[in-house]
């Protein structure tokens, strides 16, 4: 909470699920892309475009290990991390784009965006 809310760097929090450490054991190098048989773009929008648009990269690969490759996350507008989630969607070739649609404002915001990313993803 005093990390939020005051600005701290903690290098700990008491109640975290993972301690740093933890984390850090468990970092690896992903393999290269030709190892994966699936790659999917994660969106949890924020559409007031003041909280910060969850964008991460995950691909399967073909052991059935799930990588989680990138976190592309930023606070924007949604013109702008559209535009973040087709440049990731080209970067790693992704099949698939998965977001939560929680308002139809959004969805009318990004609708000719999406054309753009589904060409993107089946490679027009």
């Amino acid at each position: 909470m005093r990390q939020e809310l005051e600005g701290a760097l903690l290098s700990e929090y008491k109640d975290a699920l993972w301690k740093r450490a933890q984390l850090a054991a468990i970092t690896k190098t992903p393999p290269e892309r030709a190892h994966f048989v699936r790659m999917v773009i994660g969106v949890d929008p924020a559409v007031g475009g003041k909280d910060e648009t969850g964008i991460i990269v995950a691909g399967r690969t073909k052991s059935g290990c799930i990588w989680i490759l990138e976190d592309a996350s930023l606070s924007a507008q949604p013109a702008i991390w559209v535009r973040q989630i087709a440049r990731m969607a080209e970067r790693y070739r992704a099949e698939a784009v998965a977001a939560e649609l929680l308002d139809s404002k959004w969805a009318d915001q990004v609708g000719k965006r999406a054309v753009h990313m589904a060409a993107l993803l089946r490679g027009d």
